[in-house]
């Protein structure tokens, strides 16, 4: 069999430890099914071949794309407690992109002392250099140039309304897409919404001038409702299998 998309590992692994199902042969079909809208989401064909920015390698280290709530979490805590530090908000953000995507994790770090003491710990094992921390951080996170604060290119970590647009139109839970799914994908899901309502409104104003045309939808939209679609009828099928 063909090696999965991450991002199918991703989501079959998490539902195997919620729905406590043990994989058969009959789960094959679906898991590719879903590994085809995967790929699609993330082909060159689509609009966004890179959505999902694979983890980077950084010595021993695995970084990973930054989520909303890691962001909101170095925006608000980290930049106020390290601004002086560089090579310590070098480390902060090092540390952030290579520990687990936990609410519990993440904001158990309460204060400055606590999180240098969790941040020193982690670089005893660490065998990437300072600069090197620094170059793979470049390809996973974006910068404000006024105060050096990581943002998503048009993704707010504290925007509210956004949260509750995602769950709408694509759903899952907010602590979802706080703690589980990258920036990069939320910016791609926000273009194509926003892309989507303005053929919507391109098409109206040509029926109104009597002329028809029918919006379409981008083919890494459509792959991704596909693929949430998807893994809802799978995580129902398991959790009635128990």
């Amino acid at each position: 069999m063909k090696k999965l998309q991450l991002k199918t590992q991703k989501e079959v692994q998490g539902l195997l430890t919620e729905t406590g199902h043990v994989l058969t042969l009959d789960d094959i079909p679906d898991i590719l099914e879903l590994d085809e809208y995967a790929r699609r989401v993330t082909s060159k064909g689509g609009d966004y071949s890179d959505v999902y920015s694979w983890p980077i390698l950084c010595g021993s280290l695995i970084l990973r794309p930054l989520t909303l709530g890691k962001m909101a979490w170095f925006n608000q805590c980290a930049m106020k407690w390290f601004e002086e530090e560089q090579s310590t908000i070098t480390a902060v953000l090092a540390f952030l992109l290579s520990v687990e995507n936990s609410e519990q994790f993440i904001w158990t770090l309460g204060d400055r002392n606590q999180a240098k003491a969790a941040i020193e710990e982690w670089q005893k094992m660490v065998d990437a250099t300072e600069s090197e921390m620094a170059s793979a951080i470049e390809k996973l996170v974006s910068f404000n140039d006024q105060d050096g604060s990581a943002q998503g290119d048009g993704v707010d970590s504290d925007d509210g309304p956004l949260i509750g647009l995602l769950c709408r139109e694509y759903g899952q839970s907010p602590k979802y897409w706080l703690y589980e799914e990258s920036v990069n994908v939320i910016r791609a899901l926000i273009d194509d919404h926003v892309a989507q309502i303005n053929r919507e409104i391109h098409a109206s104003n040509r029926m109104s001038r009597g002329r028809g045309v029918a919006p379409i939808k981008t083919p890494s939209m459509d792959a991704t409702l596909k693929f949430r679609k998807k893994i809802v009828e799978i995580r129902e099928r398991w959790e009635s299998d128990q």
